[in-house]
């Protein structure tokens, strides 16, 4: 079976490191291309509406993933 690598989490990373970095640093951080990090930086508006619709454990915080494992509700 074909295990997934989480590439949209690398890709939201690369994102977020542009704040704090220049793209030409952040793409020698991650191993790409300064257009992949530019391309990256566009997205992230597509990533942050992502998680409001559709959280999942890429993109959703520890509160909401908390309330997901309640499996039986009555027995807590």
């Amino acid at each position: 079976m074909h295990k997934s690598k989480n590439k949209n989490r690398i890709k939201y990373k690369g994102a977020r490191a542009t704040d704090a970095m220049s793209v030409v640093d952040a793409a020698k951080t991650f191993e790409v291309n300064t257009t992949t990090t530019y391309r990256w930086k566009k997205t992230i508006d597509v990533l942050a509406e992502a998680k409001d619709r559709k959280p999942n454990r890429c993109y959703a915080d520890t509160a909401s993933q908390k309330k997901k494992n309640v499996r039986f509700p009555v027995l807590d």
